[in-house]
């Protein structure tokens, strides 16, 4: 079908990055790029911080190309200039209120969706405190729901959890988590 890549499209593509035909260009022009020339691009996953580039991908996309931000505590600025949503981390423990500022920012309620990030931030932050998935793990853990350790090496020490604790434990006390 059309939506797939041609062996052809694909090796044209090989050749052009062995050919440095891609390797000058800008990230955003990589991604008009691809966006332009294979039907089967239709999402991707922005965790780059860098809120220029980003609205820049959206501006220069087509318009059924989704871009979803890769970090919770950015949600809402890209989708206030036109991305779709969000794979997050604190979903897993805050689903209710992410979606609730995701509805309110399709609704255009952004004064609200707004307040609703600001408030949401601090947790945002507090989960990346140490290395993902430690800090989901122990909130979920923490709230009651026994999922046990995980797997090395993403075990903590005893000392990092301390520390962590002592920072995560009152964020995380100020938010109803719905598991």
């Amino acid at each position: 079908s059309s939506a797939d890549i041609s062996k052809d499209s694909y090796l044209t593509y090989i050749k052009d990055i062995y050919e440095d035909k891609l390797t000058n260009l800008t990230i955003v022009d990589k991604y008009t790029y691809f966006t332009n020339d294979f039907d089967n691009i239709v999402v991707t996953k922005e965790a780059s911080s860098d809120l220029d580039q980003i609205s820049n991908i959206i501006k220069d996309s087509p318009d059924d190309f989704c871009v979803w931000s890769g970090n919770d505590n950015e949600t809402f600025p890209i989708m206030s200039v036109g991305g779709y949503g969000v794979v997050s981390v604190a979903g897993n423990i805050i689903s209710t209120q992410i979606k609730n500022m995701i509805s309110n920012i399709v609704s255009g309620n952004y004064n609200k969706a707004s307040i609703q990030h600001l408030d949401m931030l601090p947790l945002f932050n507090a989960l990346f405190i140490i290395t993902n998935p430690i800090p989901v793990r122990y909130a979920i853990n923490r709230s009651g729901l026994s999922i046990g350790n995980g797997r090395l090496p993403m075990i903590p020490s005893s000392e990092e959890l301390k520390s962590f604790s002592e920072i995560f434990d009152p964020i995380m006390d100020k938010y109803s988590i719905d598991l």
